[in-house]
């Protein structure tokens, strides 16, 4: 399964799921399971007729450069996207980021503004 999209009534379906299961930072816990569950998605869309691209382990540059390449692909607004993010995330003043492999985090921040800056330096917003 790969780049091109699949039909399925005329409308291409197309997805992306960009999986992070180590990271930079010993601040940040590795996840075991990540690579796995992102193939079992990538299995299940693609026997619904999906077309899937898996991208893993994306430092912030590559993730922000990824989903910007399937969002130009998929911009069609007669096609079917999906987008799928498998790692860690963190909420901040109500905004999502999805924490990038080599995003660094200290330990403790001394102010909350200390700790915006880092999630904004190293997290891909979403």
């Amino acid at each position: 399964p790969g780049g091109a999209s699949r039909k399925s009534a005329g409308r291409a379906r197309s997805a992306l799921i960009v999986a992070v299961s180590s990271y930079a930072s010993d601040n940040v816990s590795n996840l075991a399971n990540t690579i796995i569950d992102a193939a079992k998605l990538q299995g299940a869309l693609f026997k619904l007729g999906w077309s899937v691209e898996m991208a893993l382990e994306l430092g912030l540059e590559q993730a922000e450069k990824k989903v910007e390449e399937f969002a130009g692909r998929g911009a069609k607004g007669d096609d079917d996207c999906l987008f799928a993010f498998v790692g860690h995330g963190v909420e901040l003043n109500g905004r999502n980021y999805l924490v990038a492999a080599d995003s660094k985090f200290d330990a403790a921040y001394e102010s909350e503004a200390k700790f915006e800056k880092a999630v904004k330096r190293g997290c891909l917003p979403f």
